[in-house]
């Protein structure tokens, strides 16, 4: 089989060396007994690099856990013989540290807005959540992007890591398909109905009650 450039990811996909899965042992308990709902740690690309993720929560709540995570992690490491680096590029020409921010949008009777369900091209909800976000980051993009500017971070190069110069929203082929088939003919989606208009479909699943009716066009009801 050909090649697929991961050939020196050896430490990546390597198994956690006992004195980590020790280290981490003890911190998963820490953290724990502070309430923080941490669920998974694996290796990373850099050599003596980890990654730690911690179960979602609402945003105010997450904040505070994320601090208590950084603490823990040097007060842990520090038991354990290890220096714990959260530079974002502690050496030159290798990986740094860095934080996914993961994130959707729930109602207050917990709904996923930014569920795509089993018919995305049908769920007007969820496409309408979907292009204000859109909306969103191409109106924003100075902000995000300043919101990520600090020296650290713009010492981050690519490659393994996201370099946050660009800003950009890669939603698979799956929704891409879906949303240029909402911009070329409203609700339907060529690959997944059979029949076409002439002049662009309509909604054929009820918009959300109360909010624009049934039966519009949902590239209006997007752009409204």
């Amino acid at each position: 089989m050909p090649a697929k450039g991961q050939e020196l990811d050896d430490h990546y996909y390597g198994i956690i060396r006992k004195r980590i899965a020790e280290f981490m042992r003890d911190l998963d308990e820490e953290l724990w007994s502070l309430g923080v709902p941490v669920k998974t740690e694996h290796n990373e690309v850099a050599p003596s690099q980890h990654e730690l993720a911690v179960v979602y929560e609402e945003a105010n709540i997450s904040l505070d856990h994320n601090q208590l995570v950084m603490e823990s992690l040097k007060k842990v490491a520090s038991r354990h013989g290890l220096e714990c680096l959260l530079h974002e590029k502690p050496f030159s020409g290798v990986n740094g540290s860095g934080k996914h921010n993961n994130w959707s949008l729930t109602t207050d009777d917990g709904i996923n807005l930014m569920n795509p369900g089993e018919s995305p091209h049908e769920n007007v909800q969820f496409l309408l959540v979907l292009a204000c976000v859109l909306a969103a980051v191409d109106s924003h993009s100075e902000l995000l992007r300043m919101s990520a500017a600090n020296v650290g971070n713009d010492h981050r190069l690519g490659a393994d890591e996201a370099p946050p110069a660009i800003i950009s929203c890669f939603i698979g082929s799956q929704l891409q398909g879906c949303s240029r088939a909402v911009n070329r003919n409203g609700i339907r989606d060529k690959v997944k109905e059979k029949e076409e208009s002439d002049n662009g479909s309509q909604c054929s699943s009820q918009c959300p009650s109360g909010r624009y009716g049934q039966k519009q066009n949902l590239s209006l009801c997007l752009y409204r």
